[in-house]
């Protein structure tokens, strides 16, 4: 019984630590596209126009992927979100786990067939 709690635990914290980190890469992304959207107006020295030109396309790709990479992973870990809160909140609750009853083993010795070999 002890066991089972502690696996259903480890399972719980599991799911919780994965949706923790699938949560953090896409706030990742979406401070990173921020981050080079700034970038655009941190090249104060840059006189000539064709560096500057260049500077700000390479700037907005860079926004741009990292804006349609944190999309892409929403869409694409939607789902295991959806099966884990349904697993968090319908099989590894803390009311479900103790409903398991103490099973009952019992074991004969084949040298003797009295019942005094039972174990719970």
């Amino acid at each position: 019984m002890e066991w089972l709690r502690s696996r259903a635990s480890q399972w719980k914290e599991e799911i919780q630590l994965l949706e923790e980190e699938m949560h953090c890469a896409i706030k990742f992304c979406e401070w990173k596209a921020l981050w080079w959207d700034e970038q655009r107006h941190n090249r104060p020295n840059l006189e000539l126009a064709h560096l500057v030109e260049g500077v700000s396309a390479y700037v907005a790709e860079q926004a741009q992927s990292e804006h349609e990479r944190a999309v892409n992973w929403a869409a694409q870990w939607a789902e295991i979100h959806k099966t884990a809160g349904t697993v968090l909140t319908q099989y590894l609750t803390d009311e479900v786990v103790p409903q398991v009853e103490a099973i009952h083993i019992m074991i004969e010795d084949e040298d003797e067939d009295d019942d005094s070999d039972v174990y719970d």
